[in-house]
């Protein structure tokens, strides 16, 4: 069996992201933007079409021409591509949800709060 661990890891990381544009992105969404556009930024373009087919896309690479072709709007800055979305992918900052989601996990992680989804694992019995 022969694998490829990069398209693996982008298909991984654009459903990990499609599950947090599912569960917190506004209502009604409809403008995104991706910030760097190679493998992974793909895979999320399938993703984001596949949550909001009319949704309009801005994508923004440092190398533009990895931009052509695809089904977004081409954005010659990071700051033009995020401008008006309200799903932003890949901008390298954390926003307010993933800083939410943090602080939550780590209140699990110190036992501060309780792991209702059972994510806590242990590895190795004390």
């Amino acid at each position: 069996c022969v694998m490829d661990a990069a398209e693996i890891t982008a298909v991984r990381t654009a459903a990990a992201s499609g599950a947090c544009v599912r569960r917190w992105a506004p209502d009604g969404w409809s403008r995104a933007a991706i910030l760097g556009f190679g493998e992974q930024g793909r895979f999320h373009l399938e993703v984001l079409r596949s949550l909001n087919p009319g949704a309009h896309v801005a994508a923004y690479d440092v190398d533009p021409g990895r931009l052509d072709g695809a089904d977004v709007t081409a954005c010659a800055t990071p700051r033009e591509a995020v401008h008006g979305a309200e799903v932003v992918i890949g901008d390298g900052e954390p926003g307010p949800v993933g800083l939410r989601l943090r602080a939550m996990l780590t209140e699990i992680q110190r036992g501060t709060a309780p792991d209702t989804h059972s994510w806590m694992r242990t590895l190795v019995p004390a």
